[in-house]
């Protein structure tokens, strides 16, 4: 059976490989069923030509554990969640507390869904991760003519925090190691 998951608006890079069955196993428990059974399926890799990324959870934690538990932790003040994707804008998708949630790093904005039972789920994801993409494409294309294309672990950033209301400008983005930004926004808002 199909997942209920979906990616939309992007194709598929065809460079996914499959998230180790140790990664999983210890994922088991900690993730809804539905969202362990897509990382499963879709595996690690990127759409729309790195503007969507599933990283390995596991992995990306473990690499950059002190950089996700700052920026968790001043935004929500509680321990970081699972993140297992983000975008080329440092949106990062990442479940805590069985709740599957979107947070943006350059606006501070966080989306999350309120409803335990599957269907909330489904519809949550979809939707979000729709509308997520749909205001990251125009301007991707933008940045991606202006700064060139993404190299690995790479993100658009910007020489400040967004507002919520700011448009983000060409002239004020770089590329950057998501990683890397994530610390250098921490100390442009502390």
């Amino acid at each position: 059976m199909a997942n209920k998951l979906k990616i939309p608006l992007l194709q598929s890079d065809n460079n996914h490989i499959a998230i180790p069955e140790t990664s999983l196993e210890q994922l088991q428990g900690k993730l809804p069923e539905l969202l362990l059974s897509f990382l499963k399926e879709e595996g690690e890799g990127s759409y729309g030509n790195k503007l969507f990324i599933i990283s390995d959870p596991i992995k990306f934690s473990n690499e950059h554990a002190d950089s996700i538990k700052r920026i968790i932790e001043y935004t929500f003040s509680y321990e970081p969640g699972i993140i297992w994707g983000y975008t080329a804008f440092g949106t990062l998708f990442m479940c805590l507390d069985g709740q599957i949630m979107a947070y943006s790093i350059n606006y501070a904005t966080t989306y999350s869904n309120s409803d335990d039972d599957e269907e909330g789920l489904i519809e949550f994801f979809n939707r979000t991760m729709a509308n997520l993409l749909e205001e990251e494409i125009e301007l991707y294309k933008v940045m991606k003519t202006q700064l060139g294309a993404l190299a690995e672990n790479e993100i658009y950033g910007f020489k400040k925090p967004l507002l919520n209301s700011e448009e983000p400008i060409v002239e004020n983005a770089y590329k950057v190691k998501l990683i890397d930004y994530l610390p250098q926004l921490l100390d442009q808002t502390t």
